[in-house]
Formats: structure tokens, sequence, C-alpha cells
């Protein structure tokens, strides 16, 4: 009975250890991919979220095309051209791409809008217009923003939500900002600082090739942007 007991109570404390490993190593795994995917899109599109939590906009650099809904239920829509897939987005900076404009390179705006000449966004009231000229002719598309009050099923490339298509509705009331909050910046050095730390913590809980390929993952993210 006395042998059970020990038996017993070994077999508790390996549940226990287990447990804090699992917790302590999914906490580090999931540090590891926020740090990468800051690194990963700091210099390609920005981004307000890092798929984990949202990125404070005290550390801003201005541009003259960013765009900001003031509300975090508020979006705009866009579609990935190479996946044929739409997303949702909330702050980036407008450029051309394949002839058209995009939130980023190969997210398309929707509607499209096709660019022929000088372009330029603007708020009219309740709604967001972009105005395309070449030479004396113009053309202006309204651009309808959408309410969704859902958990994202899925976030791509720092800034593009994926929502149940049947959870959207048109906005009625909204605030944005046009080129008056840029998008966040990131400190290249004091991510790269915070994922030494994590690599460190993870050699208590993963093997030596396991922790050299996360970080010649990262390091090889982090010459990109050179």
């Amino acid at each position: 009975m006395k042998k059970n007991k020990i038996l017993y109570s070994i077999f508790l404390v390996f549940i226990a250890v287990f447990s804090l490993w699992g917790n302590e190593g999914s906490k580090l795994l999931e540090d590891y991919e926020t740090v990468l995917m800051r690194i990963r899109y700091s210099k390609t599109s920005g981004f307000c979220h890092d798929g984990k939590t949202e990125i404070r906009e005290e550390k801003v650099k201005g541009s003259e095309n960013s765009f900001f809904t003031e509300q975090k239920n508020i979006y705009l829509k866009v579609k990935n051209i190479k996946e044929n897939k739409v997303y949702y987005t909330r702050c980036f900076e407008l450029q051309e791409d394949n002839g058209k404009l995009a939130a980023a390179a190969n997210y398309q705006i929707e509607p499209a809008v096709k660019i022929t000449g000088h372009w330029n966004f603007f708020k009219i009231g309740k709604k967001l217009n972009i105005t395309v000229c070449s030479g004396e002719k113009c053309k202006n598309t309204e651009i309808t923003l959408y309410e969704i009050n859902e958990t994202p099923k899925n976030i791509k490339d720092g800034i593009f939500f994926e929502f149940d298509e049947s959870e959207k509705k048109e906005a009625l009331n909204f605030s944005i900002s046009l080129n008056a909050k840029p998008m966040p910046i990131i400190d290249i050095k004091e991510e790269e600082a915070k994922m030494n730390e994590i690599l460190r913590k993870m050699e208590k809980y993963f093997t030596a090739a396991q922790i050299k390929e996360k970080k010649d993952v990262f390091y090889k993210a982090l010459a990109s942007l050179k």
C-alpha cells in the first residue's frame, strides 16, 4: 500500500512537471513566432497587429499614405490576388501594386481601383473616397468600410484578418485618420535582443538542433531587411 502511494506521488509529480514543460514550452514558441513576425513584416507592409497582441501606436513614423480606422471593429476589405482570398484590415500604407491600389504587395483594396494616373484618397462625410486623375479626367470610387465584431479566424502578414463573411455588415458610424496616424515601426535591435533571450530560455525545453533551426530562420529573416 505504501509502495503504491509512493508510485502515485511520483506519477503526480511527473504529470505536474510535464504540464509545466508544456505550458512554458508553448509560451516560448508563441513568443518566438511573435518576434519573428515583427521582423518579417516590419519593412514590407508594417502592421498594427503581430498575430498575438495589438502593437502600441506610440512608435510611429510619418507617411502621406497612411490609413487608420480609430475603432478596432471597423475594417476595409482587401483581396489577396495570389490566394484569391478576401481579408480585412484597419491600418496600412496605400500603394500601387500590379496597376491597382493596394494595402500591401498582393493585397488589392476592394472594390478594385485601377491606377491610370495621379491618385489621392480622402474622406467625405461617412465615406472614404479614392480619386484617380489622368490628364483632365478624374474617376472617384467610394470605398465601403465594414463593422465586424468577431475574433479573426486567421491573421496574415500582421495586418490582414480573416473573418467569417456572414459576420460583416456595412459600417454606419466610424472615424478614420488619413495621413495622420502612420504605421507603427519596429526597433530591430530591440526585437533581436528579445529573440536572443527567448532562444536562451528555450535551452531548457528544446534540443540544440531545434534551437539552431529556429535561430537560423530568425537570422535569415533579419538578414533580408539589410
